[in-house]
C-alpha cells in the first residue's frame, strides 16, 4: 500500500530568493521502501504545481531558490515508494526575505558647536531578516545626498555627527541595513550645531531650488532646499504662497507650516489647471525672502467607466464539498484600478443569481466555493469592481462536486512517446488503473524541456477519453519530456512517469 504522510513539514526562508523547507519521514513506509519524494507549491494555496515531481532520493530537506524578494509560497509534500505516492502533508508557507522599511521618529539635538546628536526608531518590518546596520546620510543646502556613514555595523539607533563647524545646519536621513541591503530611507530631519558665539538673528535668506510637480489631476507636489544662511537662528516653517498667474493675486496657501520639512502637496485641485508657487523661510526674526517662483499644470481629467467583463473564467471542482474558481482580469479596467471582484452562483443559470462575494476587496483572481454537498451542480459568473461600479459580467461556467464516495484517480500507466517526422511527437498511454470511482472525462498533458526544469501545461484538460495526442509543430532534433494525468468530477490526479523524445 502508499506509504503514509511525512511530518514536522516546515518552511523557512535563507534569503531573499530561498527557501528551505525539512520534514521527518512517515512512521509508516507503506511496507515498501521510501525511493523519494514528490515537492509541490503554490503562490495563493489554491492552484498547486510540482516543485520536484520526484526527488529520488531519501533527502528530506529541499532548497526552493530563485524567488522574488518579499514572495510569499505554499508548501506539501508526499512520500513516494514502490507502490506509488501518499497522501500529501500538511500544508505550510513561507515568505522570503525582502529589504526593511524606513526608520522612523528621526530626531536631531545639537549637541555642543561641533557635534549633532541624532535618534530613530527601528522600521516595524524588517523585511524578515534582522537589522544589522544602518546608513546615514546628510544633506547641505547646494549640494546632494551624502554619506555620513556608509555602515554603522551596528544596530544601535543613535549616532552622534562629529567635527562640525559652529552654526552648521544639515538635513539628515537614515535607512536600516539587514542581510538583503539597505532600505528605504527615513524622512529628512534638520539638524544645527550651536554657534561658536552668541550671534545676532536676522531673517533668512530664500530656500534654494523651488521645484513643482503634477501629481494626477488634482494635486501639485512642492519641494525646495533650505536657505544658504537661516539669519543665526533655526527655521520653523515655511509660508507657502500661490497665484493663478505668477504676477498678481499671491495669497497664503500656508502662513506657517510649523515644520521644518521641506515638502509640501497642494490637494484638491481642478484637473488642468495651472498654479504658480512661491516659498519664505521663517525663524524668529521672522519670515525671510521669497524662493523662485514655480509652476505646474495639473492633468486633464479621466473618464472613468465600469470595467469589461473578466476572461476565462475557468472552474474545477476538488472533492466532494469544493469547486475551485480563477479568471483572469479584464482587458480594460475602464481607466481606474480594479479594487475587487463580484463572484455570483446560481444553481440553475436563468434565475436565482445570489452574491457569493458582493466585493472580495482584492485583485486576486481565484476564489475556492467551499462546504458543498457531494454531486451538486453550481453556475458561476464574475464582475470586476472599481470606483464606477461593478462592470460586465463574465462568461458563465458550471461545475458539480464529486460524491462522498469519489476520489482523484490513479496515474496513468504505460506512457510512451514516438518520433513520428522532424516536427512532431506521438504520445500514448492506458488509463489509469483506478478512475476515484468517477468516470474519467479528459487528460492533462505537460511538457518540460528537461526534466528539472518548470512543467507547463501543454494541454491543461483534453476534455476526451481518447488515449493519444500530437504535440506538432515542434522544432527539429527537439528533446522533450512528457507526464499525463487523468482527470474526473473530482479533479486531476496525479502524474504519471515521465517520458523523454527522442
Amino acid at each position: 500500500m502508499a506509504p503514509a504522510v511525512p511530518t514536522d513539514l516546515s518552511a523557512t526562508p535563507i534569503s531573499g530568493n530561498q527557501i528551505k523547507l525539512s520534514w521527518n519521514p512517515p512512521s509508516d513506509d507503506g511496507g515498501a521502501e521510501i525511493t523519494g519524494y514528490r515537492i509541490e507549491t503554490s503562490r495563493y494555496n489554491i492552484v498547486w504545481s510540482p516543485l520536484d515531481v520526484n526527488t529520488e532520493n531519501t533527502e528530506t530537506t529541499y532548497t526552493h531558490s530563485n524567488l522574488k524578494l518579499g514572495s510569499t509560497h505554499y508548501y506539501r509534500v508526499s512520500v513516494i515508494n514502490t507502490k506509488g505516492a501518499g497522501t500529501k502533508s500538511k500544508v505550510v508557507k513561507a515568505t522570503t526575505y525582502s529589504l526593511p522599511d524606513a526608520p522612523t521618529n528621526l530626531k536631531t539635538s545639537a549637541s555642543g558647536s561641533t557635534m549633532i546628536d541624532l535618534s530613530w526608531q527601528a522600521p516595524s518590518n524588517t523585511g524578515g531578516a534582522a537589522i544589522t546596520a544602518y546608513q546615514i546620510e546628510a544633506l547641505k543646502s547646494g549640494s546632494g545626498w551624502y554619506a555620513v556613514e556608509q555602515d554603522t555595523r551596528s544596530d544601535t539607533t543613535g549616532y552622534t555627527h562629529k567635527n562640525l563647524k559652529p552654526s552648521t545646519f544639515l538635513y539628515y536621513r537614515v535607512s536600516a541595513i539587514n542581510s538583503i541591503g539597505t532600505g528605504r530611507p527615513s524622512l529628512s530631519v534638520y539638524g544645527r550645531s550651536d554657534p561658536a558665539d552668541e550671534e545676532t538673528v536676522s531673517v533668512p535668506d530664500a530656500p534654494t531650488g523651488l521645484t513643482a510637480t503634477a501629481s494626477g489631476s488634482r494635486t501639485v507636489d512642492l519641494s525646495w532646499g533650505a536657505p544658504s544662511d537661516n539669519g543665526g537662528a533655526s527655521i520653523t516653517g515655511y509660508q507657502i504662497e500661490v497665484s493663478p498667474n505668477g504676477t498678481s493675486g499671491w495669497k497664503d496657501l500656508v502662513s506657517n507650516a510649523d515644520s521644518d520639512a521641506t515638502q509640501y502637496s497642494h490637494h484638491n485641485l481642478s484637473p488642468d489647471t495651472t498654479r504658480h508657487y512661491r516659498v519664505r523661510a521663517i525663524n524668529s526674526a521672522g519670515s525671510g525672502a521669497s524662493s523662485n517662483v514655480v509652476s505646474a499644470t495639473t492633468a486633464p481629467a479621466v473618464t472613468v467607466t465600469v470595467p469589461d467583463a473578466p476572461i476565462s473564467l475557468s472552474v474545477a471542482p476538488s472533492g466532494s464539498t469544493t469547486i475551485n474558481l480563477s479568471w483572469n482580469a479584464p482587458s480594460n479596467n475602464g481607466g481606474a484600478s480594479i479594487s475587487g471582484y463580484q463572484i455570483e452562483v446560481s444553481s440553475n443559470v436563468r434565475t436565482g443569481w445570489i452574491d457569493l462575494e458582493s466585493n472580495t476587496n482584492s485583485g486576486a483572481t481565484g476564489y475556492s466555493h467551499t462546504n458543498l454537498s457531494p454531486n451538486t451542480t453550481h453556475h458561476y459568473r464574475v464582475s470586476a469592481i472599481k470606483t464606477a461600479g461593478s462592470g460586465v459580467s463574465s462568461n458563465v461556467v458550471s461545475a458539480t462536486t464529486g460524491s462522498s464516495t469519489e476520489s482523484l484517480p490513479s496515474a496513468p500507466i504505460q506512457v510512451s512517446a514516438t518520433a513520428s517526422g522532424s516536427t512532431t511527437i506521438v504520445l500514448s498511454w492506458s488509463s489509469p488503473s483506478d478512475d476515484g470511482g468517477a468516470e474519467i472525462r479528459g487528460y492533462r498533458i505537460e511538457g518540460s524541456p528537461n526534466r528539472s526544469s518548470e512543467w507547463t501545461n501543454i494541454v491543461a484538460d483534453t476534455g476526451s477519453k481518447t488515449t493519444t495526442y500530437s504535440d506538432t509543430n515542434l522544432s527539429p532534433n527537439t528533446t522533450r519530456y512528457y507526464r499525463v494525468s487523468a482527470i474526473n468530477s473530482v479533479g486531476t490526479g496525479d502524474a504519471s512517469s515521465v517520458v523523454k523524445r527522442p
